[in-house]
Formats: structure tokens, sequence, C-alpha cells
């Protein structure tokens, strides 16, 4: 069985441990395959000696299990544009696109209170900008797809589901399905999977502690959906 998880954070971004910490939890739990995917910006100078940081770990644990280097990137606009070094996909093996802030029809990002006066304003502002990470080649996943509506208590309806699930239905790109967050679900899980989109399992765990939280014994990485399992995408 695939046992993966292609989303946790190291001490080069905003996790507590540092990479081999991680992998080896990944190690104690049984997992075939885990991606660092620290949180980089556009002025992330230090993601070049992070590369080669992972490369040495990539080597190191390479017989014992599948180590990845990843970044997570936000989306800033509705072109699918990331906040991260300019090539920096060139040189990891997966880049992670997530909607952290809801961008604006005339450029920044909505506020809280923007977002809770006029929930169906942000609900289309965030499909229009999760499209646009669909439609960027240099995007392998699309991380937590729905959870900022869900922390925002916004519904995500029919409707811009299926806009959503459209747009990736024909394109490379996967939707990861997070064991941490419980998302996607409803009616987005219902159309990505109508649409035969393929998913990935992540965690957001940012520590080794919580890696093996969700994947040991009655963690919520022993109960991802059969039909989940079967859409798995090996990047």
């Amino acid at each position: 069985m695939i046992r993966m998880d292609l989303h946790t954070h190291s001490k080069f971004s905003d996790g507590t441990d540092l990479p081999e910490v991680l992998v080896e939890a990944g190690i104690d739990v049984c997992l075939t395959s885990i991606a660092i995917t620290d949180h980089v910006r556009a002025d992330s100078d230090w993601v070049w000696h992070y590369i080669d940081y992972m490369e040495e770990v990539r080597e190191y644990y390479g017989d014992r299990i599948r180590v990845l280097s990843g970044v997570e990137a936000k989306v800033v606009d509705f072109n699918g544009t990331l906040d991260m070094p300019e090539g920096v996909e060139d040189f990891v093996d997966i880049v992670l696109s997530a909607v952290h802030r809801v961008p604006k029809e005339d450029g920044g990002f909505l506020t809280d209170d923007e977002i809770a006066s006029d929930g169906e304003r942000a609900l289309n502002l965030w499909a229009r900008a999760v499209v646009g990470a669909i439609k960027n080649p240099s995007v392998a996943v699309i991380a937590h797809p729905g959870l900022i509506m869900k922390n925002h208590g916004i519904e995500i309806t029919e409707e811009v589901a299926e806009k959503v699930a459209k747009a990736a239905g024909g394109e490379a790109v996967a939707f990861e399905y997070n064991v941490g967050w419980g998302v996607p679900k409803g009616c987005l899980l219902n159309g990505l999977m109508r649409h035969g989109v393929s998913f990935t399992v992540g965690s957001d765990a940012h520590s080794a502690d919580e890696l093996r939280e969700v994947w040991g014994d009655g963690g919520a990485g022993g109960n991802i959906p059969d039909e989940i399992i079967n859409r798995l995408v090996i990047l």
C-alpha cells in the first residue's frame, strides 16, 4: 500500500525539526514517500541551501524511504502567480500551491473583515485563484484545497466546486487530500472525483511529533477513503 505524506514543514521555514528528523519519523510510521515542502516567498534566498541540504538527506535515506524536496508557495493573483523565487521549480521535486490569502480583483488580498462581510465574493475570488494555480505548469499539487474557506466558516457551493473541479479535470495537477485538516470534503471532493482528478496525501505536519500523531495507530492517516487511495498519483 502507498503511504505518502507529501506536505510537511521543517526548520527551514516554520517547522520545529530538521528535515532528517521528519524523514526518520516517516520511516518509523512506515511511510513509503515523504516530501519536505517548506514555505517560501519570492525573497527566500535560503531556498538554494535548502535544496542542496535536501539532496544530502535524500541520498542518506534513499534506501529506506522515498524523499522529495519541495516548496509550498501561496497564490498571489488570478493568473496562478506564485510567491516564490524565480526558477526554484526547476530544482525541487514538487511545488505545492496554496491559497493562504484571497486575492482581490484590483490587487492585494481580502482582509478577514472583508471575507466576513461578503462570503460569496470571497468564495468566488478564492475559486478564481485556485483555477489560476491549476493552470500554472509549475504547480504539481493544490495544497489543503478549501481550507481558508473552512476556516472562515464559508461553505463551498456546488456551482463553485464544479468550476474548480472542471478546471482541474483536464490538467496534470493533483489535489491534496489533507489528513491533517480534513479537506477537501463535500461537494468539492465529489466534484474532483467526478472529473477524474488525481490526489496526493499530505498532513501539513510542522514537527515529527505531529507526523507521528497523524500516521501512527489511530491517527487520521489511517482513515483515508478508498476512493482517494485508488486515485493516488506518484510524483
